[in-house]
């Protein structure tokens, strides 16, 4: 697997456009950094937005990540030889010179943790016309995986698809559901958490699981490969038949359930 150092976090980015996102390395990586720096998990979100905060906790983080990948020359500078030998010869006449010019920019920051963030942001607004690269670099580099946690390989494809539609179909904002998947729900008893939940019915009626105001076991167990269904039995058993006030209460009651019956297995589309 390559490095790949783009916005600080540039590392096990699987060349580049195939990256893991359940890579049990990048897992362990991303919870170390965050137990190290008691950061709030809310401004790696923010970052893949583009919205960097400033907060000491996440330059900590962003500093922790390059530690932990020895990404420092002795003397706490950057060590760039590296850094260009990890951008992937197709992606270096985009990435090369904003590289380089940032780092030139801020390796006079006497603080790893300030050069670290101030590496990072400025990487990401000198590539500002790339949005499909910054796009897929923070969500396979900076979020560690996050974004889609947990979801099985073999449902990347249809979650995607699935998710876009629903998100057409209900008033759910991207940013309720992108947050969702990183663990961060909406509000109790606000409106955004009543859409949010009949998002999460309408993902059930489109993989075509729900039936009579519940999601259908049988169903829901033929939807997944063979190889995948004892791993889900017990929540599916577990949870069978949950319901709440409406259908969207019942879909979110049964997301709930499975989350609480089996959380290292948990995903949300």
């Amino acid at each position: 697997m390559k490095a790949f150092l783009v916005a600080a976090l540039f590392i096990q980015c699987a060349l580049f456009v195939s990256c893991d996102f359940n890579d049990p390395k990048w897992k362990a990586l991303r919870a170390k950094c965050v137990g190290l720096t008691g950061m709030d998990e809310t401004h790696i979100h923010n970052a893949k937005q583009g919205q960097f905060t400033v907060d000491e906790t996440f330059k900590m983080y962003l500093k922790c990540i390059m530690d932990e990948e020895n990404l420092w020359l002795p003397g706490g500078k950057v060590n760039v030889e590296a850094l260009m030998e990890a951008i992937p010869e197709k992606l270096l006449p985009i990435f090369e010179k904003p590289v380089k010019e940032c780092i030139d920019e801020v390796e006079h920051d006497p603080e790893q943790h300030e050069l670290a963030y101030k590496l990072t942001k400025c990487v990401y607004d000198k590539t500002l016309d790339h949005n499909l690269i910054k796009l897929v670099t923070l969500f396979c580099c900076l979020l560690a995986a996050n974004s889609w946690k947990n979801v099985p390989e073999e449902f990347m494809e249809i979650g995607n698809v699935v998710s876009e539609k629903c998100i057409g179909k209900v008033p759910v904002s991207k940013e309720t559901v992108a947050k969702a998947r990183d663990l961060i729900f909406p509000e109790t008893g606000t409106e955004e958490e009543n859409h949010y939940k009949c998002y999460l019915l309408c993902i059930f009626q489109e993989l075509g699981v729900w039936g009579d105001g519940v999601v259908d076991v049988v169903k829901h167990e033929m939807a997944f490969p063979p190889h995948l269904r004892e791993k889900y039995n017990s929540s599916r058993m577990s949870c069978k038949g949950t319901k709440g006030a409406n259908d969207c209460e019942s879909a979110f009651l049964t997301m709930e359930c499975y989350k609480n019956h089996d959380p290292d297995n948990y995903f949300i589309f």
